[in-house]
């Protein structure tokens, strides 16, 4: 089954015969800050190499991700968005035996099962603020090959302490086991990223998404950092032109404007701290902290959740997310989620004006 994810704006658009334009998109965790008027010239300036194919080497932009992360070059692998790099390590390593941290983004699921691996599930714990357990780990990382972890994680937002991975990495480094970090939503947090030390870890590849804090999801752009030997080996099973022109263009004008970086991480913690506080004065939802863009909450009760009848049936509560659509706003639910349920719900953070637009119609609906 192909999995489903937030911003199917296409879908909902015709479902619900709602402008495109008109949609509120929650689901989709995309920074919402305006891109530099100045990138829109350089892509019109640029339009003409539309006739042309991509720079198969992708140079600019690994100079640019060099330039902005102080990574070396031979250890960069530019690609289709962070996405594409998880199957990509997937067909290199083959693995028999996996683990994967639940809940979590279930890309990682497919991609192993694409390849007939046997999945081993760490769950993490609601009572536990979906903290990791160490002791967790250790208890199945000597029965797999391979460990995928997503960190901060996605839709729990909550991030692992740096002192834990590096307990983690001497565990799997002690049983020969290779570690995957998905590191889609480190941007808020980018001092603890392990991106340098993937350059000379021999079984650590990290994953990083430029499509969401970038905010280009239109145009797919991510990037993985492992040792140059292992660089190497992935490009192979990399299709030839993999990131487009117009992905490579835009990234690299985008990851040297620092000025447009640096006001999208202070308007993205300001948000997300109103946002929090906001959601944590409607009585009938549970809110996790996050270290992330995007705010995960529980719905208690289903409290203050207009009754409907489906079907001649008897009537019961509505779901969230279809009573806010009422209003033209779309927001995540996390049923399809491993280890969570449809009374889970992610948001992301966007501009005031659309974040009082939501807490407004959710005091509506939830009292």
């Amino acid at each position: 089954m192909k999995p489903q994810h937030g911003g199917n704006l296409y879908q909902i658009s015709k479902k619900h015969n709602i402008a495109l334009g008109e949609i509120v998109d929650f689901s989709a965790n995309i920074n919402p800050v305006s891109h530099p008027y100045r990138l829109k010239q350089v892509l019109k300036e640029d339009f003409n190499k539309i006739r042309m194919y991509p720079d198969p080497d992708c140079r600019e932009l690994i100079d640019a991700i060099s330039d902005r992360y102080n990574i070396k070059k031979t250890c960069l692998v530019p690609a289709n968005g962070a996405t594409e790099l998880i199957y990509l390590i997937c067909y290199l390593l083959r693995p028999k035996k996996a683990a994967v941290i639940i809940p979590t983004f279930s890309e990682y699921e497919k991609a192993l099962s694409n390849i007939d691996c046997n999945i081993k599930f760490v769950k993490l714990e609601e009572k536990e603020g979906f903290g990791l357990n160490l002791q967790d780990i250790r208890s199945i990382i000597k029965s797999v090959e391979v460990l995928f972890i997503c960190n901060p994680n996605n839709p729990t937002g909550q991030k692992i302490s740096r002192n834990t991975l590096y307990n983690i990495l001497h565990l799997a480094k002690r049983h020969n086991v290779f570690v995957v970090i998905d590191e889609a939503f480190i941007d808020l947090i980018e001092d603890e990223s392990l991106a340098a030390r993937a350059q000379r870890q021999q079984n650590l590849f990290v994953i990083r998404s430029l499509t969401k804090f970038l905010g280009i999801p239109g145009l797919r752009l991510g990037f993985g950092v492992v040792s140059a030997r292992l660089s190497a080996k992935i490009k192979n099973f990399q299709p030839t032109w993999s990131v487009n022109t117009f992905a490579q263009i835009a990234g690299s004008y985008l990851l040297a404007d620092s000025a447009y970086i640096e006001k999208s991480k202070r308007i993205l913690i300001k948000e997300r701290n109103f946002l929090s506080s906001e959601l944590k004065s409607i009585k009938s939802i549970k809110v996790f902290d996050s270290y992330t863009n995007f705010i995960l909450f529980k719905l208690m009760g289903q409290a203050g959740l207009t009754p409907t009848f489906v079907g001649g049936g008897p009537a019961r509560p509505a779901g969230l997310e279809r009573l806010l659509i009422r209003d033209k706003i779309v927001v995540r639910n996390c049923g399809n989620f491993k280890g969570l349920n449809s009374s889970f719900i992610r948001i992301a953070v966007k501009k005031r004006a659309e974040n009082e637009l939501l807490i407004k119609a959710l005091k509506k609906i939830l009292g």
